[in-house]
């Protein structure tokens, strides 16, 4: 009979491996711990069960996060910041992988293989995520999606961002960007590539130039998802659509029906 967790057969313990590191839908949403203010009036950190402190360990995130695995749906920041929230919503903790050589050395590719990271408004965003991560830790990263919002930050430094993934995908394990326009973002990217008034329209051949002149020597597969849009996809969904693959290159779907790939229309019954 089985005294301890490692005596346990290796495929239950692999079970419970995947339970307690790879997210149950499939994606992981990093936000920064705030540190509490002390009474003494100096910044304290507190170390919920997910966050993780400073480590050359590549098991480690650089930083203090929490892991959430049911990312939120964009938002105003004031709104995610809010305790009730947090203590709401699931996170995965890496404390599992450090708890001794063994099982550190059956899981240390198992949560970066499975997850997605996942990046909206309501997070610290890819550059300075990574950039807390440090460069050991971020370039096991496997997997990114980025919710796009045409007025945040995310879009102005889309090809810094880029040029990030593309540093993961040459020296690290990052093969895969995911860029996700939900219908009102789409809607509000085409009423900038109108041209009215001009400083919007400069801000849709910004976006687009930021496509073409990011990720310049790396390499990784590269996919744009927009609204289904059923029905109401007429000659400006399409020619934003096109303009957003020339640019960006990959795959192109609308819903989960491949639009574009490889600088190709794809039409029904291609595929």
């Amino acid at each position: 009979m089985p005294t301890s967790f490692l005596d346990l057969p290796r495929e239950l313990r692999d079970e419970i491996y995947a339970c307690a590191l790879i997210s149950p839908s499939g994606v992981i949403s990093p936000h920064l711990i705030q540190p509490r203010i002390s009474k003494a009036g100096s910044p304290k950190a507190s170390p919920p069960p997910s966050t993780t402190s400073s480590s050359s360990s590549s098991s480690q995130l650089i930083g203090r996060f929490r892991l959430y695995t049911n990312p939120p749906k964009p938002c105003p920041i004031r709104e995610f910041e809010s305790g009730t929230w947090r203590d709401k919503h699931p996170y995965i903790s890496l404390s599992l992988p450090r708890t001794c050589r063994q099982v550190y050395e059956e899981t240390q590719s198992l949560f970066w293989e499975f997850n997605t990271f996942y990046f909206s408004n309501t997070n610290a965003g890819v550059i300075r995520t990574m950039k807390m991560m440090g460069q050991v830790s971020s370039r096991l990263i496997t997997s990114v999606t980025i919710q796009m919002d045409c007025f945040t930050e995310s879009t102005r430094v889309i090809s810094k961002t880029l040029n990030v993934l593309a540093s993961r995908a040459r020296y690290g394990h990052f093969r895969r960007l995911t860029l996700v326009w939900d219908e009102d973002q789409f809607k509000r990217l085409m009423d900038l590539a109108r041209q009215i008034p001009m400083a919007r329209a400069r801000q849709y051949d910004e976006l687009l130039e930021g496509f073409r002149t990011g990720e310049s020597g790396g390499r990784f597969e590269r996919v744009i998802r927009l609204p289904e849009m059923v029905g109401q996809r007429g000659r400006e969904a399409e020619a934003c659509a096109r303009d957003l693959h020339f640019a960006f290159g990959g795959k192109l779907f609308w819903g989960d029906v491949l639009g574009w790939e490889s600088w190709k229309e794809v039409f029904p019954g291609e595929t």
